[in-house]
């Protein structure tokens, strides 16, 4: 029965399917550390499959967990966290481990129930399932940077490692994504992340405001995170990707800005999706949201009144945006 394509008896295939891979691809990876596995089987009662494999202990995952913890509590302090989760044993798990690294945490069945918590109560932190029933974790984000406007960030937390998944959830405007069953000290890490990234944000902002900087030449903070990792360190290919962004991105604009005088829905959504990738690739959240939102719009069959008003300051944003580029140049 572990030999390829050999099944206990020819009335398996017929009444269960298979093809007789399964044994002989374990037998292969368990013979492959080193191991053996091995049956045990009785007529009518049922069979049993085992095998041992030795591993080298390289470190204590308590000690690392405790270390991490208390770096991360010495560094963000007491936050205020909100899950939206529908599933009650994920919300057992989740409330425990929060709780554990010294958090506060609400927790919320749905998005709609979600969004109800954040307008009474202030929170540094939202972490996001993203199937959930009456409204899911992609609706409620876009409600909340579309229709509440708000900044606060956002983890998504899913089961589904789709492919794109994750950059959807960037696209829309979330900060950061951990796949479930979550790691302790992946969810740390991400909370740590974006925590930080929020608050030197907000102090850039303080900044900006007491010296009165004018928006034209307010320099906007650039996240090379996703072009740091796509291009392997290499300098020439980075410097290329912010050249071509000056160069294309405001022909891009051109072409959106006639569309939506002209009210052209077609164009319109045609131009906002292609922009969307370009902006992507230097995790400009804020724009993405915009661009999000007119694709959607122009589906519809009446226009938002507000686009042209939203366009000029989104244009006023990329045009800070390719300013902070050049001066980095």
């Amino acid at each position: 029965m572990f030999e390829r394509f050999r099944q206990a008896e020819e009335s398996t295939t017929r009444k269960f399917g298979g093809t007789g891979l399964g044994l002989n691809i374990a037998k292969q990876m368990v013979e492959l550390q080193h191991g053996k596995l091995e049956v045990k089987s009785k007529l009518g009662q049922g069979s049993e499959f085992y095998f041992s494999l030795e591993f080298k202990k390289f470190f204590d995952n308590n000690k690392e967990l405790k270390n991490q913890h208390n770096t991360l509590d010495n560094e963000l302090g007491k936050l205020s966290i909100l899950l939206c989760e529908d599933n009650e044993l994920n919300q057992r798990l989740a409330r425990t481990v929060v709780q554990n690294f010294g958090f506060d945490i609400d927790i919320a069945d749905n998005g709609q129930l979600g969004i109800e918590l954040i307008k009474k109560k202030k929170y540094d932190l939202v972490l996001m399932d993203l199937q959930m029933p009456v409204q899911d974790g992609y609706q409620t984000t876009i409600m909340i940077r579309n229709e509440l406007k708000m900044s606060i960030p956002i983890i998504a937390m899913t089961a589904h490692s789709l492919v794109g998944e994750q950059q959807k959830c960037f696209d829309i405007g979330m900060n950061a994504y951990v796949a479930k069953p979550f790691k302790q000290y992946e969810l740390l890490e991400a909370i740590q992340d974006v925590i930080k990234k929020q608050r030197a944000s907000t102090d850039q902002c303080h900044e900006d405001t007491s010296s009165k900087v004018s928006l034209e030449e307010k320099l906007v903070p650039i996240d090379f995170t996703y072009l740091d990792e796509l291009s392997g360190g290499d300098a020439d290919f980075k410097k290329e990707m912010m050249e071509l962004f000056i160069k294309n991105v405001p022909i891009d604009l051109q072409e959106l800005a006639q569309a939506i005088q002209e009210k052209n829905q077609a164009l319109i959504k045609k131009s906002a999706h292609h922009m969307k990738s370009s902006l992507a690739m230097f995790q400009l959240a804020k724009g993405i949201l915009f661009l999000e939102a007119t694709e959607q719009q122009s589906a519809g069959e009446i226009m938002d009144s507000q686009l042209p008003k939203n366009f000029q300051d989104f244009q006023t944003y990329i045009q800070s945006v390719i300013l902070s580029l050049k001066n980095l140049l």
